[in-house]
């Protein structure tokens, strides 16, 4: 920052309802002007603008979500986050003008569907399987 002329600097965490909703950057290129008393001005503007940035956040999870449901069928809350991710870059492509945006194709390299399966950890009769195999569940699927 030193190299752009900025000598004063100021990061200043913003919460709401005691969650960090953001942060607020104050700096100049002048000595002296972000000092206490400038700071304890800008008290009064932080609740507004923590109430500002929160509604940002919950407008852009509404806006991920609603891509997720969209374009996929129920997921897992273990994988959500690869959906999440999926649907912020469509999102970005939205915003840069991409036409049309393209929602990716999700996958995992070496993951394997288990459901209606259970991990045994019994070798079998013999011992000749490392334990851990995957067999079939008796619950009904």
């Amino acid at each position: 920052m030193r190299r752009i002329g900025v000598c004063c600097y100021a990061l200043i965490p913003v919460f709401y309802n005691n969650r960090l909703a953001g942060v607020m950057e104050v700096s100049s290129k002048t000595e002296g002007q972000v000092d206490s008393e400038l700071l304890s001005r800008l008290d009064v503007a932080v609740p507004l603008l923590a109430q500002m940035l929160q509604r940002s956040v919950d407008e852009f999870d509404a806006r991920i979500k609603a891509i997720v449901k969209e374009n996929f069928t129920s997921i897992q809350p273990a994988v959500e986050w690869k959906f999440n991710e999926a649907a912020w870059h469509f999102e970005e492509m939205q915003e840069q003008g991409e036409n049309p945006p393209v929602i990716e194709t999700i996958y995992f390299k070496d993951v394997y569907p288990c459901t209606g399966l259970s991990i045994s950890a019994i070798p079998p009769s013999g011992g000749t399987e490392p334990c851990g195999r995957i067999s079939k569940s008796s619950s009904t699927y």
